[in-house]
Parts: C-alpha cells; structure tokens; sequence
C-alpha cells in the first residue's frame, strides 16, 4: 500500500540523529496533516512549515509568488455513485509560507517556523500564547507550587494529580520549565487515556508539542536512542500513532478543528446535511478504501460524526456550498 512503502522510506531516514529533529519539526508546523503527509512533506522539504494551498494562503491574506515550487500531498477524493462510496488519494501542490507574499504590501516574508495565534491550528505561536493557560482551561485545572521534596519524582519539576485536576510545580522553577512541565504532563495523561505506553512514542509526542509551542526540549538523545532499537515496522508505527497524538494534543489546547483529510471528506461528501446519510457514507468508503490508513481515517470521520451537534453537520454543508472549507484557516466544530 503506498502509505506503507511511503513511511517506510521516510523512516530509514527520519529516525537518524539529525532526521528525527526536523521530522519532529514538521509534524509540529503541520499537525493537521495524515502521518502519510507528514512524511511526504518532509521527504520533500526537511526544514518545512506550515504548508497549504494557493486559495487557503489568500483566505490568510497572503499571496504565492509567481513560479514558486508546490510540493506535493495526497488528499482524499470521494467518488459517490450508484455503486456506493469510493475513495482513493488524488496529487495535490501545496506551498510554504517562505514562498508567499503579504496581499497588502506585497513585501516577501520568512515563514516563522511558529503558530501564531490568529493562525487557527496553524504553525507557531507567539511569545504572548499562553500556553499553560489555555491547558488549565481545556482540563479544568489550576496550579500549585510546592517543594522539589515533596514531588514523588525527584527527577521530575512536577506532578499532575487528576482526580483533583490539580498541577503540582516545583517552587522556583523557572517560567519556562513550568511550561514544558504542565505541557509534558498533559501529554502523558492524554496518551494514559488511551492506553498509550510506547516510551519512544511518548517522548516523541513530547518534543513535538515542545516544538510546535516553542519551548525548549530536553529530550531528543533519548528518543533517538531508543528509536535506534526498533525494527522498520515498530518505527513506522510510531510515525503513524506521533501523527495522530500530536494532533490530538494541540486539538485539545487549540481547540478542535477539521483536519487536512477530513476538510476534504467534507468536501466530498456533504451534500446533504443528513448525518445519518454521511455516516453511512463513511463507512462505505472505509469499506471500499484499497489503502488502510485511509480507511481508518474515514471510519474515525463516521464514528465523530455520530456524535456531532446537527448544527455543525448543516454549518459545515453551507461553507461547503460557498467554497469557503480550506485546511487553514482550520474550521473549528
């Protein structure tokens, strides 16, 4: 299957010592993205950033400059027949922000390499993003300082007690160790919460996240050591499961958002707003999908739509009638 043979070949390379920091960089400029597209970017483009389309950069009040060089991505394409519900990946060109221009002045612009905060779930953050702030808000938690003493890991700069949604931080750490404390524990509850055990994984997710926030990471020897004893399949697995974890954590600090793929299953299949209509859709695709991974990303899009509030469903089928569904800016549910 082309995903397989796609990962396999990014990850021979990825996982080396200076690889597995630029492949953790784009999935943390790019955490919208299918892992199948996070290794395809950065197959083409080690160093990149955030990547979207010609009218999705517009939409952002930027413009492509004249003769730029798309990469390119596979999206989903949804074909509806007499004969059901089939999907396969069509070629898509995508551009960096380094190759855009500002709409207003027309003066070139280096991409940040960070999502900015008027950038929904795009690639960096400014310095005033509050990242600790916005992590309290999604768990309903707030913070205490205590003495390094009393922590129960003497290597650790904090703890975080869930059932009384509380985070516990070493008393006189800086503000920065504070950040990557309460994201990394954050982190690790998340992935508690679905059964995610995987050491590798878990420090990849870390430094992820770390990266995408612009917070120092302290951990990339450790996860390049014990990605070096994996075979090729158990590597390939975690590029696979680091895709949809990251996403997942930044979905939850940033707030859930339509996804590369599944803006284009919307695209492709919502022309009605019955939601039991587009479930059954789903799962008809999931079913006639030759490629694996893409099948399991749009039984995922059924089993959320089941739940979705019909007022998303029919939001969701206007902007899709007035052309206004793009990756980014990403359409929040």
């Amino acid at each position: 299957m082309m995903s397989d043979t796609v990962l396999e070949i990014v990850a021979k390379e990825a996982v080396q010592m200076e690889g597995i920091r630029s492949y953790l960089g784009v999935v943390a400029g790019n955490p919208l993205l299918s892992p199948l597209n996070q290794a395809l970017l950065y197959f083409q483009n080690p160093k990149s950033g955030l990547v979207c389309g010609r009218t999705a950069w517009e939409a952002m009040g930027r413009e492509v400059r004249v003769n730029a060089v798309p990469v390119t991505l596979y999206v989903p394409e949804i074909v509806i027949s007499g004969d059901g519900v089939r999907v396969d990946y069509k070629v898509v060109g995508v551009f960096g922000e380094e190759v855009t221009v500002d709409r207003g002045n027309g003066e070139g612009h280096e991409s940040p390499g960070r999502v900015r905060e008027d950038f929904s779930c795009s690639s960096g953050m400014t310095g005033d993003f509050d990242l600790v702030g916005r992590i309290l808000e999604t768990m309903g938690a707030t913070t205490e300082m205590i003495e390094a003493e009393m922590l129960a890991d003497r290597f650790s700069h904090g703890m975080y007690d869930r059932e009384r949604k509380v985070f516990f931080l070493e008393k006189g750490s800086s503000r920065e160790t504070q950040m990557r404390t309460v994201a990394e524990l954050f982190v690790e509850d998340m992935a508690r919460q679905r059964d995610v055990g995987d050491k590798v994984l878990m420090l990849a997710v870390k430094d992820a996240v770390l990266q995408r926030y612009g917070v120092e990471a302290e951990i990339t020897n450790a996860l390049y050591a014990g990605l070096d004893q994996y075979g090729i399949e158990e590597k390939v697995g975690v590029l696979v499961a680091l895709g949809r974890l990251v996403m997942e954590v930044v979905q939850g600090i940033e707030g859930r958002c339509l996804s590369f793929d599944e803006t284009a299953f919307v695209n492709g299949m919502f022309d009605t707003d019955d939601k039991d209509e587009l479930v059954l859709r789903c799962m008809q695709g999931a079913g006639n999908a030759e490629d694996e991974m893409l099948s399991e990303e749009l039984r995922r899009f059924g089993e959320m739509l089941l739940y979705m509030d019909g007022d998303c469903v029919k939001r969701l089928c206007r902007m899709r009638e007035e052309r206004r569904l793009f990756s980014y800016p990403a359409v929040r549910l």
